[in-house]
């Protein structure tokens, strides 16, 4: 039994994500193996690799090779390694996020766990939302653009978005009884975005392209420190 076979239960990401919805401008191969992490040897030397109890992850380029214990999670955390690789390379981030289109353009609202992003992105106010949990950002001759990804907190209720939306903001969340918008520095909302980034790579010099990508990303759109109710509209308090 393959890796699409084991995943298969718990994959109802993998329709929506199936087909690309713009042409795509790079690929990474992923060889995937189902087997003891203990005991698998990458079969190319690693520009970068990560480890935890259920798999190991080995990248150099744009080839990337894995073995996992069969559980479906395990698939979607080497599918977020490989994504992170790929698209940091490229100046990219993957951010810890929801990320929410409204009126057009994508707001970014980055954060731990605990700090509101699914209650956020459960709005009523909300048409569209790329994911509740993260979201790829990618520079272009147009700007920033957010992408939507197959990462969800549980209970997920909006569906799948494997499409895009130009950057036009990011929110910082403070838990609060009503909705409210105020203006949030650049280098505090570079700090922010920087405690989200999903970085498998501890080499400097990705480190050091990650603090320049998120410095320019949050220097061309709004940023604001939001208010957040437990429920109900906030939009409207980040479009007045």
């Amino acid at each position: 039994m393959g890796p699409r076979a084991l995943a298969a239960p718990r994959a109802d990401w993998a329709p929506a994500f199936a087909r690309p919805v713009a042409p795509p401008d790079f690929t990474v191969d992923v060889d995937l193996t189902v087997g003891d992490p203990a005991d698998w040897r990458p079969p190319f030397s690693p520009e970068r690799a990560y480890h935890r109890f259920d798999l190991r992850f080995a990248m150099r380029g744009d080839r990337a090779a894995a073995v996992f214990d069969g559980h479906p999670d395990g698939l979607l955390a080497v599918l977020e390694l490989a994504v992170a690789g790929a698209v940091g390379a490229r100046g990219g981030l993957l951010i810890h996020a929801a990320g929410a289109v409204i009126d057009g353009a994508a707001w970014l609202l980055p954060g731990p766990s605990g700090t509101g992003k699914s209650t956020a992105a459960r709005a009523p106010d909300l048409t569209r939302v790329l994911s509740d949990e993260r979201i790829i950002a990618r520079p272009g001759p147009a700007g920033w653009r957010a992408w939507g990804t197959p990462w969800w907190s549980a209970g997920r209720t909006r569906p799948l978005d494997p499409g895009y939306a130009a950057i036009g903001g990011l929110a910082r969340i403070h838990q609060a009884s009503a909705a409210a918008a105020r203006p949030l520095p650049p280098d505090a909302a570079a700090a922010w975005l920087l405690r989200s980034v999903a970085l498998y790579d501890d080499r400097p010099a990705a480190r050091r392209a990650a603090f320049e990508a998120a410095c320019d990303l949050v220097g061309g759109i709004r940023c604001v420190a939001l208010d957040l109710p437990p429920e109900g509209a906030w939009s409207p308090s980040i479009t007045a």
